[in-house]
């Protein structure tokens, strides 16, 4: 960092190793999940025609071939129990049933995503699933369910709630369907004294799992989440994703540099990248936003390596976060050993260029030797700051150990929201970043970092 420009800046160093992820075992979220939930925008006021509608967008406005393939209906929908037990669908909001629901989202290439809570009601005070497990999980899977969120309302301990996400889970796989299991565990959070976080052992119970609480459509409510985004990254990787909430993007309260801020971070984070907002009224500049496929690239990367803080001003204002990521349009190559769990067996491989598995890494070698990395430049003030990066200090230094590395770094910059290259650079890289906003970048290491 330049001595002006960033006098006093704090520098968090810490290690890239290979790590292993014990994600639950059901094969699925190799990546975060993308797609779009009723809750922020609709609440209630849900039906089966509006449903259709957005399933109908997703395929029309091309989102469905970015990625955003879960269509997920949230609270609301839950009319009481038969007299055999099994979970009643609203008649007058679905007339034509989840299952007919379900299948016309299939049709159209795209994912069905069900909600319920793990209290004897659901947080709307509709019916919930506590000691219904199988019959309910059965049911989502007659429907054709490909994700469950399982919410945490009107449960009283931090035991029961634990023991509930268990049972879904358990119950869930036993039917045999694959169904993404989404852990909504805000209110777990929110329990007195309890030092049993979400990203502790949901990796081993859930696909996704909330790290803070719900997310509201102001500039705070960001910051927030993303403040508790911290030092958890080791618990996320394929399987299990520590989950930001739902986007933001396109619901009106906010900027587009603050939008297009949210959806980087999300999306470096490997946060799961929902979108809340009515997708039928876009306007252009959020659409933009959220259909970047380059940003979008980085959230899906088959690394799945997701982003840290590598640091941060004295006075909390400029911020660096960065990942690794696979190099892009060829490139050498670099090894990463992951450790998935995938229907009852240990999976380790590595991943070339071009995403291809390749035998497991030499044993010992558990350092990476990057040569790309996803890097957001994020200002939290309400005016422009400077940055100025130290390639080599700040990003690769950040990354890696052992020996020395050599004094020059020399770097290509490709801005990811320009989708244009910014030119060579060597050690430093100077850049002024507006107010709420981001400049995120990938960077591609040219230089050997060893002798």
């Amino acid at each position: 960092w330049g001595q002006v420009s960033m006098k006093g800046l704090l520098v968090a160093v810490f290690f890239f190793c290979a790590s292993s992820v014990h994600a639950l075992d059901n094969g699925l979220a190799l990546t975060p999940p993308m797609g779009w939930s009723s809750w922020n925008s609709f609440y209630c006021d849900i039906s089966e025609d509006l449903v259709k509608e957005v399933a109908d967008f997703l395929v029309d406005s091309g989102l469905r071939d970015q990625g955003y393939t879960y269509v997920n209906i949230d609270d609301c929908w839950e009319a009481g129990r038969d007299e055999n037990g099994y979970i009643i669908v609203d008649s007058k909001k679905f007339p034509s049933g989840m299952k007919a629901l379900g299948d016309y989202i299939h049709s159209k290439g795209l994912k069905f995503g069900m909600y319920t809570s793990s209290g004897p009601l659901t947080c709307q005070n509709y019916t919930g699933s506590y000691g219904n497990w199988e019959k309910d999980a059965q049911s989502y899977a007659e429907w054709g369910a490909d994700l469950l969120k399982l919410d945490t309302c009107w449960q009283d301990s931090v035991e029961d709630t634990e023991y509930s996400f268990r049972m879904m889970g358990d119950a869930l796989n036993a039917t045999g369907r694959p169904i993404l299991y989404l852990c909504d565990t805000d209110e777990l959070i929110l329990r007195v004294n309890n030092k049993h976080q979400p990203w502790e052992w949901g990796p081993k119970q859930c696909n996704t799992a909330r790290i803070w609480f719900d997310i509201y459509d102001d500039w705070v409510s960001t910051m927030e989440i993303l403040d508790h985004s911290v030092n958890i990254e080791h618990a996320a990787g394929p399987g299990y994703w520590n989950d930001m909430d739902i986007l933001t993007v396109g619901m009106g309260k906010q900027t587009t540099s603050e939008y297009r801020a949210q959806f980087s971070l999300w999306s470096l984070l490997g946060s799961p990248l929902i979108l809340g907002n009515d997708v039928r009224k876009f306007k252009d500049e959020d659409f933009k936003i959220i259909s970047n496929s380059e940003v979008i690239a980085v959230n899906q990367d088959l690394l799945g390596v997701t982003g840290r803080l590598t640091s941060r001003s004295t006075d909390g204002s400029r911020e660096v976060w960065a990942r690794p990521i696979m190099p892009r349009n060829g490139g050498s190559s670099y090894q990463l050993k992951q450790t998935l769990k995938s229907h009852n067996k240990n999976i380790k491989f590595t991943v070339d260029a071009k995403g291809k598995m390749l035998p497991a890494c030499p044993a010992g070698n558990d350092y990476v030797n990057a040569t790309d990395f996803s890097i957001v430049l994020f200002n939290r003030a309400a005016e422009p700051q400077r940055f100025t990066l130290h390639i080599q200090k700040d990003i690769y230094g950040n990354f890696l150990c052992c020996p020395p590395p050599m004094p020059d770094v020399t770097v290509t910059v490709r801005d990811l929201w320009a989708h244009q290259e910014l030119g060579v650079f060597t050690n430093w890289f100077n850049v002024t970043v507006a107010p709420h906003d981001v400049l995120m970048v990938n960077m591609r290491r040219l230089t050997q970092l060893y002798l």
